[in-house]
């Protein structure tokens, strides 16, 4: 099972981090309360953090939507987001997926600095090849590999 992924420790430092940014800017109080913390994406040196990586879980496999933030000085920014029917970075919508019979995602796989992911429908079918979300270093940038 890959969605328990992180250790208390990280998931502590965490919420401290995000309690903190509450603090600072009132409107984030709660946004992501309704949300479990899965993992965060290090550079490939690992010296330092890509993001945090957010899901609304449906079940102990499968999530709804998928966020990866970062703690920034005055609040947390959304550097990628994944809903029932589009994968969005900062630049707008990056793909968008068959919405019809759409049931959630299952993760395949997390690494470093991107992680892979299926599409599933209302039966638990896999609809979709993996899907690659990862960082490109020259954008700055998280977005899904194209081959």
């Amino acid at each position: 099972m890959l969605l328990g992924l992180i250790s208390c420790t990280q998931n502590a430092k965490l919420k401290k981090e995000i309690t903190s940014a509450e603090k600072m800017n009132p409107n984030l109080k709660g946004i992501y309360s309704d949300y479990a913390f899965l993992s965060e994406l290090k550079s490939e040196s690992g010296d330092y953090s890509l993001g945090h990586v957010f899901i609304k879980k449906i079940n102990d496999s499968v999530f709804r939507k998928l966020l990866i933030v970062k703690v920034i000085e005055g609040g947390i920014d959304t550097l990628y987001q994944i809903d029932e029917c589009s994968f969005s970075n900062p630049n707008g919508v990056d793909i968008k997926v068959f919405c019809e019979q759409h049931f959630g995602y299952q993760l395949v796989s997390m690494e470093k600095d991107y992680f892979n992911l299926i599409s599933l429908n209302r039966n638990g079918r896999n609809v979709s090849d993996n899907i690659t979300v990862k960082w490109y270093y020259d954008k700055k940038l998280f977005q899904v590999r194209k081959i």
